[in-house]
C-alpha cells in the first residue's frame, strides 16, 4: 500500500446514555505511520490533520444517515464532531 500506515484501527462503542432514551456513540481511532522517526514527522505536519478531517466527515456522515432515516439527528453536535479531532467522539443519538 502507498499509505503511509502501518496499523490504522476505529473501534465503535453503543452505550446508554440514560438521558431521554438516548444511546451514546463514541468513536476511538488509533493509527500508528510507517517509517519510524520520518513518519512521526508526517504525522505532526499533515496527517493528524487529514485524519481528524477524516473522523469529522464520518460523523457528518452519520449525521445525514440518521437524519434520511426520520431520526433525531440534532444529538450530533459539533461538540462531537470536535472531539473527533481529539481521538475520541461523543455523540448523542436515538436509540436503535
Amino acid at each position: 500500500s502507498t499509505l503511509p500506515f502501518k496499523t490504522a484501527d476505529i473501534a465503535f462503542t453503543l452505550t446508554d446514555s440514560g438521558q431521554h432514551a438516548r444511546t451514546e456513540l463514541t468513536v476511538s481511532p488509533t493509527y500508528t505511520l510507517k517509517y519510524g522517526p520520518l513518519g512521526r514527522i508526517l504525522n505532526a505536519v499533515a496527517v493528524r490533520r487529514t485524519y481528524r478531517a477524516g473522523m469529522s466527515e464520518l460523523l457528518e456522515g452519520l449525521k445525514r444517515h440518521v437524519e434520511r432515516n426520520n431520526r433525531t439527528a440534532d444529538r450530533i453536535t459539533s461538540a462531537a464532531v470536535a472531539k473527533a479531532a481529539g481521538g475520541e467522539a461523543v455523540s448523542n443519538v436515538p436509540p436503535f
